[in-house]
């Protein structure tokens, strides 16, 4: 069976030549095991479907989890420098604002001061 009927039949309440399987693995496995630059897979929605369909390919998964959004396909402009140091990469933004992207997890965005700022869910303007 291909990984689509396998799937069509499951859902039709059928019985599949094997269980289906597919997985949401974590960002940073995606960043340690695809071959493609994080930077890539968290900052463009090209590199993540790629990084998503290695793993698929890799794992012999019958689906894909898309488990993030699109991307901006313009977000280099805000970008002023990229400065990589040992287990992360530190990118700032024309505002004066910078990410640190360590090389196994998620990236964490710092006001310019270095604090945080973490809005409350009413604050927010879609």
């Amino acid at each position: 069976m291909t990984s689509k009927s396998r799937l069509n039949t499951a859902m039709r309440l059928g019985i599949p030549d094997r269980v289906p399987v597919m997985c949401q693995l974590s960002i940073g496995h995606y960043f340690l095991q695809a071959g493609i630059d994080p930077l890539e897979i968290w900052f463009t929605s090209e590199g993540f479907a790629a990084a998503l369909r290695t793993l698929q390919q890799r794992y012999r998964f019958d689906g894909i989890l898309v488990n993030l959004p699109g991307r901006d396909p313009q977000w280099q402009r805000h970008l002023l420098a990229v400065e990589k140091h040992a287990g992360e990469t530190r990118m700032r933004w024309r505002n004066g604002n910078y990410t640190v992207v360590p090389d196994d997890d998620n990236p964490h965005y710092y006001q310019a001061d270095g604090s945080r700022y973490f809005p409350e869910f009413d604050d927010i303007d879609p």
